[in-house]
């Protein structure tokens, strides 16, 4: 390419170019603010995929799964309950956010119905008690009707109606007992409470399915909101929970440390800049075409796609981290060539004459590494592969149009050090390294070959609550997990008729994986059939009563009828009245009167009723169903018994599945697309050879450290894997071109490249070495793994490599 005439070109016409510069990118620029960044997760999934086919199809029915918990908790327990109610109705209206609270179980129905839900032995011994008094049916229709008992029953009959008359939730407290689980909910005069605390709970279904971060943050401050305007948290201690906010407050912290750690490593590197090349303003040359680059991506990403999605969100980061290496491996020799002359001159041209062939196959390489990732399924990877090979290439563009147009016209001088005798250093290095080569080959093989012959093992961590931060939220959730017994996640299983769904909880119910089942079945009353065909039995005209007997009995008053004071008398009187009520209807029709779930009270069929009749069971796994061995298998349960079932266990499996099936295939596919590159730009399988040597020992030296540290990857670090080989493969580019270029001259090669290699890594790593310090187990995880990559790749072209280079230059001049 005849760079002379382009850079002619370039600087005698350099306000137009220039003009056209500012042009293109405050056009890319206006669009690259358009973007819109979609943080769901669940969106990043293929939408023809049946799983989340049927997780949509569930949540438009039933809402999200992503629960908000509120724990409340205060002096006066009446006060509480009131207060929850209170605070329910108010959260309830935040009609775009919240589809739906669940606080208490429907006690007022179940007492107005207080007859069928006795158990079926006490129910026995009630219809006994009527059938050895006959006309006790209609003396309980009387208005005075506890004046008659109280003189005509004798005082064993007296005690047997009792139970029945007095607080009716006596009568059904086993079934309250047993309603919310086996275990950690007990019922408190309906509402929800943490067993052996003082904590109500208040469980928030979400609208948006999605898992989106963005959302969980406009949804947690609706919800705090409400809570504050109001002075809930005046009177009431009141904790928040859940995935939603477990997720925004991991949002919010990561935003705050990722900008201070960006702080901090952008600091780093214009320290290292100014160490290495003498100059402030040398990190601002490097990073201003980086940051055209970015601008120009995003716009165009905008155009194609549309969006930034929760993967490609941290491209800006990678883009500061890879792209400023160009500027680096050509401002790198710019440099030692002015510190020879001590003026700039004309010596852009040379420098890019004779290092261009090797930047571009560096940036040719990483940027098919990202593209070669579009062949995954999972949408974050896919649009990863767009954003980050276009942003490579516009970023080499950027930094290439830089030096032709820009740094020409930058007048600075380098000032000789006396001391300055880093090209004997480079030297005397060189030296060391070939005096010293078969112990540092052995040391590296040895490094190398032990993990590998010390039990290696490389897994993969399921449980992502495990990779959570350590903030308040989370540790709520965990302890309120440990008092609970079951996993707060849930799954659900829609039935179209509640026969289906009796079968269901039948069949889950003997399950080992199974933590707790919230169905439906639990409110309405059981063995009805049974009960039904007991009143049936009662013989109607046998308990009428006589005009006669009616007369008297209205005349009989009675003091403290039963031993009843005027509170207790109202609620006897009342359930007189209900129970009454359900044996005329069951008796006086001709079938069995059943309740059925469209008696139920409307708070509990939105719940578990979605609008189309569909019946939602929630499924809860055990407190460790995180763990992919148990999160499988509660998966394989419900698949077993229901084809119907989805949640967040079945999208979290295939999340995984996804990721590691997509990552392992893209990496495989890169390394042979890599190979073939390298190959058609060397032509020569030894240097191939000697290419691929930093990023495959660099490798084998991570995975083996891994292995040691019993280091897991996860659903984040995971994706380190094509970014290090991409990153990797640069190293022994850049090198065996040099080396090549030079006559085989190793000397002259560490010192010029060997030096860019050094400090592009070093860049590489405080950027990505940096996350370690945002102190988020994803995050900081994946940044541990990157600095590792890129340190190993570093260390092995810088010191493995050169001893090879030289074994390779000697045999060759024999």
């Amino acid at each position: 390419m005849k760079w002379e005439s382009i850079y002619n070109n370039f600087q005698k016409r350099k306000v137009m170019y220039i003009l056209i510069l500012l042009v293109i990118t405050i056009i890319l620029g206006y669009f690259a603010m358009q973007t819109k960044i979609d943080m769901g997760t669940y969106t990043l999934l293929p939408t023809d995929d049946e799983t989340v086919v049927k997780f949509n199809e569930v949540s438009k029915r039933f809402g999200g799964f992503d629960n908000l918990i509120l724990l409340v908790s205060g002096e006066d327990e009446k006060n509480v309950q009131r207060r929850i109610t209170n605070l329910s109705k108010d959260i309830n209206e935040l009609e775009t956010v919240v589809r739906s609270t669940d606080y208490k179980i429907p006690i007022d129905f179940i007492e107005d119905n207080w007859l069928y839900y006795l158990d079926l032995s006490a129910f026995e011994k009630l219809i006994e008690f009527f059938k050895e008094n006959a006309n006790l049916i209609d003396i309980l229709k009387l208005e005075n009707n506890l004046d008659i008992l109280d003189s005509i029953l004798m005082e064993d009959d007296k005690e047997r109606l009792s139970y029945y008359l007095t607080d009716s939730r006596e009568k059904f407290k086993d079934y309250l007992s047993e309603y919310p689980s086996q275990n950690g909910i007990v019922i408190e005069n309906g509402f929800y409470k943490v067993e052996d605390t003082n904590q109500y709970l208040i469980f928030i279904r979400p609208t948006n399915p999605n898992h989106d971060m963005l959302f969980f943050k406009d949804m947690v401050n609706k919800v705090e909101s409400v809570i504050t305007e109001n002075n809930y948290d005046e009177d009431l201690d009141i904790e928040i929970t859940g995935m939603a906010k477990m997720m925004e407050e991991q949002q919010e912290v990561l935003n705050d440390r990722i900008l201070y750690v960006t702080v901090i490593s952008l600091l780093a590197i214009i320290f290292m800049f100014s160490l290495f090349y003498k100059r402030i303003g040398s990190s601002i040359m490097a990073a201003i075409p980086v940051v055209i680059g970015i601008i120009w991506t995003l716009g165009i990403n905008y155009l194609v796609i549309g969006r930034l999605n929760l993967v490609t969100s941290i491209f800006s980061v990678i883009m500061l981290g890879l792209g400023i290496d160009f500027a680096i491996h050509f401002l790198t020799p710019l440099f030692a060539s002015i510190k020879k002359e001590g003026a700039i001159g004309n010596k852009v041209v040379p420098i890019i004459n004779k290092y261009f062939r090797s930047i571009f196959a560096g940036a040719l390489t990483t940027s098919v590494a990202f593209f070669a990732l579009g062949i995954s399924k999972f949408k974050g990877l896919n649009e990863l592969a767009f954003v980050a090979g276009v942003g490579i290439l516009l970023s080499f563009t950027a930094v290439l149009v830089f030096m032709l147009l820009i740094v020409p016209n930058v007048k600075f001088r380098y000032k000789e050090k006396a001391n300055d005798n880093s090209e004997s250093n480079w030297l005397s290095y060189y030296k060391g390294l070939i005096k010293f080569r078969f112990v540092i080959i052995a040391v590296f093989l040895i490094l190398i070959i032990y993990p590998f012959a010390t039990n290696f093992n490389l897994s993969f961590n399921y449980n992502a609550f495990s990779l959570l931060p350590d903030i308040p939220s989370v540790n709520t959730q965990e302890e309120l997990i440990d008092n609970l017994g079951i996993s707060l996640e849930y799954s659900i299983v829609q039935s179209s008729n509640i026969t289906d769904v009796e079968g269901l909880v039948d069949e889950l119910s003997s399950k080992k994986d199974i933590g707790y089942i919230d169905s439906v079945v639990r409110i309405l009353p059981t063995e009805q059939k049974t009960k039904s065909n007991l009143i049936k039995e009662l013989d109607r005209d046998t308990y009428k009563l006589t005009n006669e007997e009616l007369e008297l009995f209205k005349t009989i008053k009675v003091e403290n009828p039963l031993g009843l004071n005027s509170i207790e008398r109202k609620k006897a009187e009342n359930l007189i009245e209900g129970m009454i009520g359900q044996i005329e209807r069951v008796a006086l029709s001709e079938s069995h009167r059943l309740i059925t779930i469209d008696d139920l009270p409307k708070i509990v069929k939105d719940k578990y009723i979605s609008r189309d009749g569909s019946i939602a069971t929630f499924i809860f796994g055990n407190p460790n169903s995180w763990e992919e061995k148990e999160m499988k298998s509660l998966v394989s349960t419900i698949e077993d018994i229901s084809d119907e079932g989805t949640g967040t266990p079945f999208m979290w499996v295939k999340i995984v599945d996804y990721l590691k099936s997509d990552l392992i295939n893209g990496s495989l596919l890169v390394i042979v697309i890599l190979i073939i590159m390298v190959s058609m730009d060397f032509k020569n399988l030894k240097s191939v050879i000697f290419v691929i040597l930093p990023v495959t020992l660099g490798s084998l030296l991570l995975v083996g450290t891994m292995s040691l540290l019993k280091i897991q990857f996860n659903a984040a670090n995971i994706a380190a894997l094509p970014l290090i080989i991409g990153i990797g493969i640069d190293d022994g580019i850049h090198m065996v071109h040099k080396y090549l270029g030079a006559d085989k001259n190793i000397d002259y090669m560490l010192k010029t490249t060997g030096k860019s290699v050094m400090i592009t890594s070093f860049t590489t790593m405080i950027g990505f070495g940096s996350l370690y310090f945002v102190n988020d187990p994803l995050v900081s995880g994946l940044g541990v793994l990157l600095f590792l990559g890129v340190f190993f790749c570093m260390v092995v072209s810088l010191t493995v490599l050169p001893i090879v280079l030289d074994y390779d230059s000697k045999k060759c001049s024999l």
